[in-house]
């Protein structure tokens, strides 16, 4: 144990060892991802050249082929328009894509969404229903006036027992008559995992809701119908259901290693990865190396091979060096006495839970340190801690094995 004085001539000439070393190996940046690539995008703008193929429908300036468009459908302000009628208890807006092997993502935003359960004589739910093969997410409101969200799985639409509800959440998913809502549906077939991604007020700062991985066998859909309903239930004759779609769009989703989606790989995706790792029976989907088995070589893998993050990059800015070490100090979650509270962010690089000494003696052994021969003095306190004497034999340790 170093006392904490004043360094005296020995260690004085470590610390000018210490910040003499300079070292200069680091792994390229590689956590933006590339682009999504769009299958197809439907504005509903009614400018586009193409009609609608439903019979008796009237409706021109689709900007796909292959829609079928309701006759009673109408494009107002830049988006198409179903409402239910006393005639028409639905309205369907409906088109097929070929389906494929990849990971897919298709979405679909609305304006104006509203629905009401005025008919006391009928238990039928109004509600909105984004569909994608075997795939829907809800939006409903009850004879009781809960509004909530249902998810659904339906391995054939013409097989009623076919058709498993797996989630419904009342009273959690509450809004309000008049908001954009966004729906969305994600399937990862090397998983066979879905997440269903609702956010019932697109125009406030919270982040929209995501359930999943929900697991399903595989998508029977080798043509995929992409549907989107308004409906005030066969019997409620007084209820109602509008929603003007506004943008409709399927991607593939090039790397499924951004476990968070959020188009960048980043912190939080080491963060669910550890997670995974932890737990007994682990998603597939995180088997990053391919070897058909989550573990602690999958967070190796991804790091080096598809993030391209040295080991303590707590930043991921594709460089570990004194402005990390900062980061994770100023977290105060060094030797801590909590047990498994820390993050990448917050120091812990070696994947156990807690940012201890282990984590800076494997950062530095993994040799990925890059500084100028001065920068360390500004992380270095003086009089000289036991953090400071480990910095100082961790950075020693790297330059040794950088020079050998």
């Amino acid at each position: 144990m170093i006392s904490p004085t004043r360094p005296n001539k020995e260690s004085a000439s470590l610390l000018v060892i210490i910040v003499s070393v300079s070292l200069h190996f680091s792994l390229p940046c590689s956590g933006v991802l590339a682009a999504e690539q769009e299958r197809f995008v439907e504005s509903f703008d009614g400018t586009g050249p193409f009609e609608s193929q439903a019979i008796g429908s009237p409706a021109t300036g689709l900007h796909n082929p292959f829609w079928n468009v309701p006759g009673e459908a109408t494009f107002v302000d830049g988006s198409l328009l179903l409402a239910t009628t006393i005639d028409a208890y639905q309205q369907v807006v409906s088109r097929t894509v070929e389906g494929c092997c990849d990971s897919y993502r298709n979405e679909i935003q609305l304006a104006n969404v509203r629905l009401g359960n005025t008919d006391i004589t009928s238990f039928e739910e109004p509600a909105i229903r984004f569909r994608v093969g075997g795939f829907a997410i809800s939006v409903f409101v009850s004879p009781s006036n809960e509004r909530g969200v249902q998810l659904v799985t339906t391995h054939d639409s013409r097989d009623p027992q076919g058709t498993t509800i797996v989630r419904r959440a009342a009273d959690r998913s509450i809004f309000e008559n008049g908001t954009d809502v966004v729906l969305a549906v994600e399937y990862f077939p090397e998983s066979n995992e879905i997440f269903f991604h609702y956010d019932l007020d697109n125009n406030d700062d919270i982040a929209p809701s995501v359930i999943g991985p929900i697991y399903y066998a595989v998508d029977p859909w080798v043509f995929r119908p992409v549907q989107f309903s308004v409906s005030r239930g066969r019997e409620g004759h007084f209820n109602f259901a509008c929603a003007a779609i506004t943008n409709l769009s399927e991607t593939t989703i090039p790397n499924a290693h951004d476990y968070d989606r959020n188009g960048v790989l980043d912190a939080r995706d080491i963060d669910l990865l550890t997670e995974q790792i932890s737990l007994r029976a682990p998603s597939i989907r995180f088997d990053a190396n391919g070897s058909g088995v989550v573990d602690s070589e999958d967070r190796q893998f991804w790091l080096k091979n598809l993030a391209g993050f040295p080991i303590g990059d707590s930043d991921v800015n594709g460089v570990f060096d004194s402005s990390d070490l900062v980061l994770v100090f100023e977290a105060a979650e060094y030797e801590d006495d909590i047990a498994g509270n820390s993050s990448w962010a917050d120091g812990d690089w070696n994947g156990d839970g807690d940012f201890t000494s282990r984590d800076l003696v494997f950062a530095f052994q993994e040799g990925g340190f890059e500084e100028s021969p001065h920068a360390i003095v500004a992380i270095v306190p003086e009089p000289v801690s036991p953090i400071t004497a480990l910095l100082g034999f961790c950075v020693l340790t790297a330059a040794c094995q950088r020079g050998s």
